[in-house]
This record gives structure tokens, C-alpha cells and sequence, in this order.
């Protein structure tokens, strides 16, 4: 209940065109090496359901993807799945999702996914999730857009080599300090509400 107070208080004070219906998750078609990112993933899912919020994510049934939709589903959340056709057959789509959406090609995926949200939200995963994390990071700092974008790192810290990595381009002069307002990174689901009010206040 707190979590979903936490989001009517967050929903009303914002104008009607900044309100967060639908979430946008990224995240990897494998489990990981530690057994609590599916954990997370599947918490994560909870949470947005919990909140009254519905989900948009990448369409697979296995690992990250997988876990965070059932995760949504158990709590009622409209969980929408979107998949190229030649990735149904390796990532295998989620048939027990409330939409499925097949798409010709990865672009038409990715755009449909951003287009539907108006937050995003990255697990762990490969190249794949850091590719498309990537790409809404550099639109919202071209001006294209400005939902939340948050990265979950997990009690693991998943996502720190990456931080420092940014840290270092900062340092070397490629990245300009404001530009890590951009995102936000919670390490337990729960603070997700905290993360959307901390990046639209910004």
C-alpha cells in the first residue's frame, strides 16, 4: 500500500501531460550469474503492478524479461510485449502477456516501446538493454524528451562499472557533468516512486 500511495501523491501533483501511465523496462533474455537479478526483475514487476501502473517491455518469456512480466501480470498490471518475428523464435515471445505485438525489425520495436511509456526503467542485461538504455539517454539529452530514466542496480551493483565508466568520460572531457541528471540509479525496486518524483523535479 505504501508503494502505491507513494504513486497516487507522485500522479497528483503532476500536469496531465507529464502523468505516468505506462512504464517502459528493459532488461536481459537471460537469468544472470546471481540468482537475485531475477529476484529483482520479478520484484521490479511487482511494483509497477502494485502502483496501478502498466508495463511495455520486450516481448520475451525468459530471463529478466520474463521474470519482471510475470512479476507485472501476478499484480494486475496490462503488460504489453512487443518482438520482432525473427526474435519470437529465439527469445521465445511471452504468449501470457495481456498484448503481444509482433513487429518486422528491431527500430520498429524499440520506437514502439519508447513511444507507448512515459518512464523507463533498465535491468540488467547484455548489449542489447545497454544499447537501447543508451539510445532514450541520448534523445533526452538532445531534447527529444524528458521521461524518467532509471537504472536498476540491484543489491549487486550491476550497473556501477558502467557508472564509472561514464565517470571517466566525464573526466577525459567527453561528457559534461549535468548530463548524469539524465538518470537516476535505485538499488531496490521499492525506491521507484522516489526515482520518477528526483527526475521529473529535474
Amino acid at each position: 500500500m505504501i508503494i502505491k500511495e507513494a504513486f497516487t501523491k507522485l500522479q497528483a501533483d503532476l500536469p496531465a501531460a507529464e502523468q505516468i501511465e505506462r512504464v517502459c523496462v528493459y532488461g536481459g533474455a537471460s537469468e544472470g550469474s546471481w540468482e537475485g537479478y531475477v529476484d529483482a526483475a520479478r520484484r521490479l514487476g511487482e511494483v509497477i503492478g502494485f502502483a496501478g501502473l502498466d508495463v511495455v517491455y520486450g516481448g520475451g518469456r525468459t530471463g529478466m524479461m520474463g521474470a519482471m512480466a510475470d512479476g507485472a501480470l501476478a499484480k494486475d498490471a496490462h503488460v504489453i510485449g512487443v518482438i520482432p518475428d525473427f526474435l519470437d523464435q529465439v527469445e521465445v515471445g511471452h504468449r501470457d502477456v495481456t498484448d503481444l505485438r509482433l513487429v518486422p525489425d528491431m527500430h520498429t520495436r524499440k520506437r514502439m516501446m519508447f513511444d507507448l511509456a512515459q518512464a523507463i526503467v533498465a535491468m540488467p542485461g547484455g548489449f542489447g538493454t545497454m544499447e537501447e538504455i543508451f539510445e532514450v539517454i541520448t534523445w533526452k539529452q538532445l531534447g527529444r524528451h524528458n521521461k524518467p530514466i532509471i537504472f536498476l542496480d540491484t543489491e549487486q551493483g550491476f550497473w556501477q562499472p558502467l557508472m564509472t565508466l561514464i565517470d571517466h568520460l566525464e573526466e577525459q572531457g567527453f561528457l559534461h557533468s549535468r548530463l548524469k541528471n539524465l538518470y537516476v540509479s535505485i538499488r531496490d525496486p521499492e525506491d521507484l516512486p522516489k526515482a520518477f518524483e528526483s527526475q521529473l523535479a529535474g
